[in-house]
């Protein structure tokens, strides 16, 4: 690491105007529980960037890094100054609705979440982003509508999948919850996470032996996923099958032994940019429906 930053540092003296490597100072900055120079590395990046979406992104950590320290009106006007550093960048408007979320109202946040939208309508992040706010806001109907562009943009998105299936969950469809649940498997046949949560759902509807068929064809998925396992066994116990229970736990170790790598946490492009994400957090769901994006797309 110190190689890189010695690197970077480099880059940065001898072209001031690489926004590219003012962030990536920054953010080394930052793992290294460094906020102060971290700051200055990203005003540095956006004082002296040369205008582009690497400048706003040194406005935008710059700006996180004030609202941490409960500047929110400075750190809002740094995210208007990236907003004009890189006019339309989608990436930028999310980050800056992201930051609304939080500090701001939700008219200003739609708002943002639509822009994003608009500026880049194949970036999967922005609806599952903003479906996912939507659902929080219990506006069910907008929250259907972002995930269902989301998956129009990318089929094989397998947490579109699963907040869509959630969604309809929580929305009293079960039916509707199993079919987007059969979908998304057949788009993600590999994505242990998403067969998991169709078990949990089983679960929770009363049909232990559908639940168990889904976790046992879960658990031949490599890599192994552990949740996937821990909540199989969980249900064993429940169901009063404790050796069974004690089974799964010794398939799952037996699973790791002979993984080749160790299974890897699960995150969804655009995750790091909302800190710990799940698209179960803040539920129950629900929305507001406005008409930008014409009738729901079919999936």
């Amino acid at each position: 690491r110190e190689e890189a930053r010695a690197a970077l540092a480099a880059l940065a003296a001898a072209d001031p105007g690489c926004a590219h490597a003012w962030h990536t100072l920054g953010a080394l900055a930052q793992r290294d529980g460094d906020p102060e120079e971290a700051v200055r590395c990203f005003r540095r990046g956006a004082t002296l960037g040369r205008a582009g979406p690497a400048t706003a992104k040194c406005y935008a950590m710059w700006g996180l890094e004030l609202a941490t320290q409960r500047q929110v009106e400075a750190a809002r006007a740094l995210y208007r100054a990236g907003e004009e550093a890189a006019a339309g960048d989608a990436t930028h408007l999310r980050h800056f609705a992201l930051f609304e979320k939080k500090h701001g109202s939700p008219a200003v946040t739609r708002e943002l979440f639509r822009r994003a939208a608009e500026a880049d309508p194949m970036d999967t992040r922005t609806w599952l982003q903003w479906g996912l706010w939507e659902r929080a806001q219990r506006e069910t109907e907008a929250a259907r509508r972002c995930f269902l562009r989301g998956l129009a943009a990318s089929p094989v998105n397998s947490f579109c999948w699963q907040s869509l299936a959630l969604l309809e969950a929580a929305d009293a469809r079960p039916a509707e919850a199993r079919d987007v649940f059969k979908k998304g498997t057949v788009k993600c046949a590999g994505d242990a996470a998403l067969r998991m949560e169709w078990a949990l759902f089983e679960m929770r509807e009363g049909d232990a032996a559908r639940a168990r068929e889904l976790f046992q064809i879960g658990s031949g998925i490599v890599p192994p996923h552990a949740p996937l396992f821990e909540s199989w066994s969980l249900m064993e116990r429940r169901e009063g099958h404790l050796d069974a229970a004690e089974e799964v736990m010794r398939q799952l170790a037996a699973a790791c032994e002979s993984a080749e790598h160790p299974p890897p946490h699960c995150v969804p492009p655009g995750a790091e940019e909302d800190e710990e994400f799940d698209p179960r957090d803040e539920w129950p769901l629900s929305p507001e429906g406005d008409d930008l994006y014409g009738a729901p797309v079919e999936v």
